[in-house]
């Protein structure tokens, strides 16, 4: 009986030493930006955006950006011209002097409600003079 005992024993703390084993050995741990750059990773291109976005240029255009601007307009000719559009008005912020009286205002209740907090702590914590009872005959 104790042979018996101590074989299951045994086998009982064997199998739940494996399972943990084998059922971590087929979890994927990995973040799944990790997984997914490891799925590509057959096909991967190691160079940066920049250099894949200039790769794919076919000739190199020498000109300033503004002259390459000014060359995709279109020119108006003389019965083309209409009445322009007014810009669109442009508005500014108000400059704040700096100081949030909303958040000085919320800071004062939290500190007013902490004082009253610890001062009603206090009055009911604090021993008292006269609280001793004197019992006369």
């Amino acid at each position: 009986m104790l042979r018996t005992r101590t074989l299951t024993a045994v086998g009982a703390v064997t199998l739940a030493l494996a399972l943990p084993a084998g059922a971590a050995a087929q979890q994927d741990l990995r973040s799944p930006d990790v997984r997914d750059a490891a799925a590509s990773a057959l096909g991967q291109d190691l160079r940066s955006p920049d250099t894949r976005d200039a790769a794919t240029v076919i000739g190199q255009d020498l000109r300033s950006p503004d002259a390459r601007d000014a060359a995709l307009r279109v020119q108006p000719t003389a019965l083309d011209i209409r009445p322009s559009e007014p810009p669109p008005a442009v508005t500014t912020p108000a400059v704040a002097d700096g100081f949030e009286w909303g958040s000085a205002g919320i800071g004062a209740a939290a500190m007013l409600a902490l004082i009253l907090g610890l001062a009603g702590l206090t009055a009911v914590l604090a021993p008292r003079a006269g609280r001793h009872l004197r019992f006369t005959h």
